[in-house]
């Protein structure tokens, strides 16, 4: 019950929400699917594939998140702070479970390599041998965005598209693998609108801990931009990511009609 109120809710659902949900209506809708077994077998997928990375992200940064203290939020306050109005000063929403636990360590390397197997299996099986291919690439990235031995989130212009392809592009694309899939001039509006969406939340990400790292000497993107571009280029492209969605999506239903 404690490792559920401390990490799994917070960290493994609620930090998802609300834009897992968003990219799954955004992906099966922009290219017209039927809700069948296959498509909620897909979600489940890019669910898991979600939680591979967040997972291996926590494992990675265990060691630096050993001093930040466990201070639970408010469902509305954890809303707040996953759109980027709302930063604690008294401690982190989860509690990395990690941290100090060589044995959770290893029950989460375990988890990993289950979960792993299981998206691969799924993706094959129910899916097909294209969006098998790319459930090991948004893998890789997932692995690659924290990686113990080369963390691509901490290179400029490698941080913004891995963090853009595994948590918004790939989310959407992923149902464009579909052998049902149709995919039209709104589609690409809408891929593009959440694409934006997840690059200009990367920046204000990275505008939020500007001062920590540049305190730590990361050469990420912010620390090229500096803190204030970094804000006006996060602004615009949320602003063109809504945008470019909305348009999107509205185009869909005026051409398509009604949602299925």
């Amino acid at each position: 019950m404690k490792l559920f109120k401390e990490y799994i809710f917070p960290r493994l659902i609620l930090d998802l929400f609300p834009f897992y949900p968003m990219l799954m209506i955004f992906g099966i809708y922009s290219v017209d699917l039927h809700v069948d077994l296959n498509v909620i077998i897909g979600i489940f997928i890019c669910y898991l594939i979600l939680v591979i990375a967040f997972v291996y992200n926590d494992i990675a940064d265990r060691e630096a998140d050993a001093p930040i203290k466990y201070a639970p939020h408010s469902f509305l306050n954890h809303l707040k702070s996953n759109l980027g109005l709302y930063k604690s000063k008294e401690g982190r929403r989860f509690r990395n479970i990690f941290c100090n636990e060589s044995r959770n360590v290893f029950y989460g390397y375990i988890f990993l390599i289950v979960a792993v197997s299981l998206v691969l299996f799924l993706s094959l099986i129910f899916i097909g041998p294209l969006n098998l291919l790319l459930s090991i690439v948004m893998i890789f990235f997932a692995f690659a965005y924290s990686g113990t031995f080369f963390t691509l989130k901490k290179y400029a212009g490698f941080d913004l598209i891995t963090h853009a392809f595994l948590l918004a592009t790939s989310e959407i694309f992923f149902f464009w693998t579909f052998e049902e899939s149709e995919i039209k001039i709104y589609s690409w509006i809408i891929l593009i609108g959440a694409t934006l969406y997840s690059v200009g939340g990367d920046l204000d990400n990275e505008y939020r801990d500007f001062d920590d790292d540049q305190g730590a000497n990361l050469k990420n993107t912010a620390h090229f931009l500096g803190k204030t571009l970094t804000k006006q280029i996060s602004v615009l492209c949320v602003i063109l990511g809504i945008a470019f969605t909305v348009v999107g999506m509205v185009y869909r239903f005026v051409t398509m009609g009604s949602v299925y």
